[in-house]
């Protein structure tokens, strides 16, 4: 599978520097929790819109078991599960059941819920009649729910995303699911947080501002310039992404807003 890679030529020297994937341990536990459910979220969207890759993640983690040096044994003719921390991820995530990767999942799930047979769950057979096209469609969506990429923290260190390899692999941006928002993320950071993340994103005399203001209007302050680009935290990010962040490199200022 192809997985686009940026044109050296957009590289900029003027790119704002990013801080290293450490400055996650910065941050609270609390907050960690909240952002990851909502890149989960995020990542699940963005897998629903792609389910030849759900199979495959799918397909490829069966084999893990069957090929792999693990041993497992079956009491049944077949046993498989599906493990889904939907309810987690909502309750944590600031955007709820507002967001917009939730509201997607749920609308796709809506519409082929509609196109299941009568009386689907009484017998696997009624899929039979389904083309291969449409069985593969149905598992790879299923298979979505069972992403859980939350971050925990363990002795003052905070656990590496197992986002970032999925995330390649989808050609991911945050950005296009989630964007923050004074409520939503800055309101949960410190002022002087609050000024790195202008900063990061173009905008060094409002970050030389926002720490002369009280918190609260900082944060309303850095969702109205950070949303003309699409900045998201680097550590909310995959190791590698290069995805343009600055207020320079924004192409559409106008980038529609998510609320987080």
């Amino acid at each position: 599978m192809h997985i686009p890679t940026q044109d050296s030529n957009t590289a900029s020297a003027t790119r704002p520097s990013e801080p290293e994937k450490k400055d996650v341990d910065s941050v609270s536990e609390k907050l960690i929790t909240a952002m990851s459910c909502e890149r989960t979220l995020a990542v699940q969207a963005a897998l629903a819109e792609q389910p030849t890759v759900a199979v495959a993640l799918l397909t490829w983690s069966c084999c893990l078991k069957i090929f792999g040096n693990g041993w497992s044994k079956s009491a049944d003719c077949f046993k498989a599960s599906l493990t889904t921390q939907q309810g987690a991820l909502i309750g944590n995530a600031p955007s709820g059941k507002q967001g917009k990767a939730y509201l997607f999942l749920m609308q796709e799930k809506a519409r082929i819920a509609a196109k299941l047979p009568e009386n689907w769950s009484a017998d696997y057979d009624l899929l039979l009649a389904w083309s291969v096209e449409q069985v593969n469609a149905l598992l790879g969506f299923c298979t979505v729910f069972g992403i859980d990429g939350v971050q925990e923290r363990q002795y003052g260190k905070t656990s590496n995303s197992k986002l970032d390899r999925l995330e390649s692999v989808l050609n991911f941006d945050l950005r296009d699911w989630w964007q923050p928002t004074a409520e939503g993320y800055f309101s949960r950071i410190k002022k002087e947080q609050i000024a790195d993340a202008l900063t990061e994103a173009g905008f060094t005399p409002q970050a030389q501002s926002a720490l002369k203001m009280k918190k609260g209007d900082a944060a309303a302050m850095a969702e109205a310039e950070i949303g003309k680009t699409r900045w998201v935290p680097a550590w909310m990010k995959a190791e590698g992404d290069t995805v343009a962040t600055s207020a320079a490199e924004s192409d559409d200022p106008a980038d529609d807003k998510v609320a987080a």
